[in-house]
This record gives C-alpha cells, sequence and structure tokens, in this order.
C-alpha cells in the first residue's frame, strides 16, 4: 500500500511539474503585437536561413535552454513633425507643421526588417528614427514644390511626401498609416 502512494505522489509531483514547464513556456501573442523566438536557425520558404521564428497572433512554444521570447508592438506611434527653415523650389523658407501615425509593418518581409532594426527597443526610439526619416522626406518634396503650391495643393504635396516616405520606411521595417499637414507658415 505504501508504494502506491509513494507511485501516486511521484505521478502528481511530474505532472504538476509539467504544467508548470508548459505554462512558463507557453507563450500567447496578442494581436497587437508579435513574438519573436530566437536561438535557433530555421530556413524561409524561400531558401533564406534565419535565428529567429516569428508568431503573429496565436501561440507558440518556447524551448527552454534553446530559445529566447521578444516582444514588438504593432501600436500605431504618433509623431509631431516641425520643419524648421524648410526651401521650397525658389528658395523660399517655409516653416511645415505635420502630424504622423506610424507602426511597424506587418507583412513578412518588412517585419523581417523591423525585427533586425527595433527588436528591443522602445516605441519612443522607434518613432524617433521614424520621426527623423518623415522629416528628411518631408525637406526633400518640400524642396522640389513652390511655396504657393504647398499651402494650396496639400493633398498632392502629401500624396508625393508618403510615396517618398514609404519606401525609406518600409526599409527600416515600418508602415506610414497617416499624414496630416497642419500649417504652414512663410518667412
Amino acid at each position: 500500500m505504501e508504494t502506491f502512494a509513494i507511485i501516486g505522489a511521484v505521478y502528481i509531483i511530474g505532472l504538476l511539474a509539467i504544467i508548470v514547464i508548459i505554462g512558463t513556456n507557453l507563450k500567447i501573442c496578442k494581436p497587437d503585437e508579435v513574438l519573436i523566438f530566437s536561438g535557433r536557425q530555421r530556413q524561409l520558404p524561400d531558401g533564406t536561413i534565419v535565428g529567429y521564428r516569428v508568431i503573429q497572433g496565436g501561440r507558440g512554444f518556447r524551448i527552454p535552454l534553446l530559445e529566447r521570447v521578444d516582444r514588438l508592438s504593432l501600436n500605431v506611434i504618433p509623431l509631431n513633425l516641425e520643419i524648421k527653415n524648410g526651401y521650397t523650389k525658389d528658395g523660399s523658407s517655409l516653416t511645415v507643421y505635420a502630424t504622423a501615425a506610424v507602426k511597424v509593418g506587418s507583412e513578412e518581409s518588412v517585419l523581417a526588417n523591423a525585427i533586425e532594426r527595433f527588436l528591443s527597443k522602445s516605441p519612443q526610439e522607434i518613432g524617433a528614427v521614424a520621426r527623423e526619416v518623415l522629416e528628411g522626406n518631408l525637406r526633400n518634396t518640400l524642396a522640389a514644390w513652390p511655396p504657393d503650391a504647398v499651402s494650396n495643393d496639400r493633398v498632392k504635396f502629401i500624396y508625393d511626401v508618403m510615396v517618398t516616405a514609404a519606401a525609406d520606411l518600409r526599409r527600416l521595417g515600418l508602415h506610414l498609416d497617416a499624414l496630416a499637414i497642419q500649417r504652414v507658415e512663410g518667412r
């Protein structure tokens, strides 16, 4: 009888240990984030070998001692942009105030760029990089436009900025959700 009690206790302890191991290593991904399991290499369908796997929505099991799990937020990062002394096509100086919304791109190729550049970075650090890129694109686009057209045809101006900025942000792993010009001041 005592042997059955010992076997039963060992069985219960083993079952509890398995539950604890599964509970601590089963990672659940929220809808507004991706999980990056790093530490083991895997081959992508195109033959590329990477040192991570991505879970986007759903769950994944972390292999203890072999993998590490990081979370990368897909939330929108609002930005305030200010271009002081931006020069137009004819050399006039303008100040442009704008707002933008960027986020980490969720497409596989864009997400791979974001993982390389922004894994373990805070949204503020990601926003600072995006702000620099967008302000540079605003300046470059502004330099190709006459000053009166910037104020009179904002939709076309915003479209031009978005087209040039989207390519740069995509290389970084970011997606430009929105861009709005708040006001334009001339000197």
